[in-house]
């Protein structure tokens, strides 16, 4: 994990392109949800998939999609998340797009044994895009907030400040 960090950002510090204005822009990325990890990112497949649709130069529509595959208890089940999200530039930078992000996330487990579980969420939190190419970008986000999580006649709702969600992603623009 160490090396990986070291080969992006050495990738990020070496080359030199322009921040892009996003308006009519559309990218479509996979990534990796880091607060879900347990075996680090090089053993773990992409779990988050979204597209980033340009509604003006610094306003981005992201719609996300979740799953995750869990084993508990010898079990196997999936859960999915849908989110959408606004993204907002607050800075430019050569090769760099800083933004605000902020939206709705809705997820669902349904585990063989026991009961189902929803989760309604508003997060916010921030990004930093880094473009390599015309056409591809690295992004990294972090949002937090208030989430709702329940489980059968249980349910609980929490205000969470720290990195709730933190994906890594990699985004193809065309």
């Amino acid at each position: 994990m160490k090396k990986f960090g070291i080969v992006v950002l050495s990738l990020l510090c070496i080359i030199n392109l322009y921040a892009r204005d996003m308006a009519g822009k559309i990218g479509l990325g996979f990534g990796w949800d880091l607060s879900l990890m347990e075996n680090g990112l090089m053993d773990s497949p992409p779990n988050v998939f979204s597209t980033k649709i340009g509604l003006g130069s610094k306003i981005v529509l992201e719609p996300v999609l979740g799953l995750d595959f869990l084993n508990e208890d010898g079990s196997n089940t999936m859960e999915i998340s849908f989110g959408a999200f606004l993204d907002y530039v607050l800075k430019s930078h050569p090769k760099t797009n800083l933004y605000f992000s902020g939206g709705i996330i809705f997820g669902s487990v349904n585990p063989p044994v026991g009961d189902a579980e929803t989760t309604f969420g508003l997060l916010f939190g921030g990004g930093l895009e880094q473009f390599i190419s015309d056409n591809f970008s690295l992004d990294l986000t972090l949002r937090s907030g208030f989430l709702r999580v329940s489980e059968g006649d249980y349910s609980i709702s929490d205000f969470y400040i720290g990195n709730e969600k933190v994906i890594l992603r990699l985004c193809w623009y065309y």
